[in-house]
This record gives structure tokens, sequence and C-alpha cells, in this order.
């Protein structure tokens, strides 16, 4: 975005517009500063939240019983971030990014219950699996825990 921004012909617009004392000119002025700072915080969220990743992509194959010790390093990429950024360090963004990863973790942990187990065909399997879907999320409570008291 930026390039174009840069385009030689561009700049001969703004250049006549400038001569000609034109009201378009503030405007795009205006825009254009707008767009340069939208692609600065777009390549600056990109780049932090790139660390998170591998680790999100470990999650989304782990089994929930896993789930538990891929989380630090979850954790502490998100500290980084929340260190780190000059846009993505807000409270509602930090929110948002953390209740993005806790569905990824309910979701494991729903495509781990089998539905027909559920209904009859293995009743003690599906009480195992739940058992480990619910300390995974209990883990994932006391790990969050301890990590927000660190930071």
């Amino acid at each position: 975005m930026t390039i174009r921004l840069q385009d030689k012909q561009l700049k001969k617009i703004i250049d006549v517009l400038q001569r000609a004392n034109s009201s378009y000119l503030q405007g795009f002025k205006e825009l254009e500063e707008k767009i340069n700072f939208g692609y600065e915080e777009a390549n600056d969220n990109l780049q932090c939240l790139s660390i998170l990743q591998k680790p999100c992509e470990a999650i989304q194959a782990a089994q929930p019983r896993e789930i538990p010790k891929l989380l630090p390093e979850v954790l502490n990429n998100v500290r980084m971030i929340w260190e780190c950024s000059r846009f993505y360090n807000t409270n509602d963004k930090m929110k948002s990014l953390l209740t993005k990863i806790s569905n990824q973790i309910i979701h494991r942990c729903r495509a781990k219950i089998n539905k027909e187990d559920m209904y009859g065909a293995n009743v003690e399997k599906c009480i195992m699996d739940l058992d480990e879907c619910i300390e995974c999320c209990n883990q994932f409570r006391e790990i969050s825990k301890k990590m927000t008291h660190m930071i």
C-alpha cells in the first residue's frame, strides 16, 4: 500500500493539486496519513502475532491432556506481545486474543467428545474423555492465573 502511495504518477497528480491550490489536497493528505498508519499497524500486529502461530498450531493438533504443557509457551508469547507491540497492547485486544486461545482449547475439547459414546456405545470412554477435558480446562485456568500473577 505504501509503495502505491509513492508512485511517480501519483506524485505528479499531487504536485498539480498543490500548484492549483486544490481543496482536495488536504483530504488526500489526511487519507494518506491514515492509510500509512494502518499499514504500519497491520505490519506490526502481523509481526508480533506471528510468534503465536506454531504454538497455536500445536494446540490445534493436540489432545486435551497434551494442551496444558503447551500453554506456558503460548501465554509467554502473549505476554511478549503485550510488552513489545506498539499497537496490539491494549486491554481489549489482549482480552480478545486470550478469548480466541480459550475458544481454540474449547474446540479441541469438544472434538474429543464422541456423541456416539455419549449415547450409550461406550459410556466409560465418554466419561474418561470428559474428565480429560475438564482437567485440561482446570489446568488452563490455573496456568493462566499463575502467568497473570507473574506478569
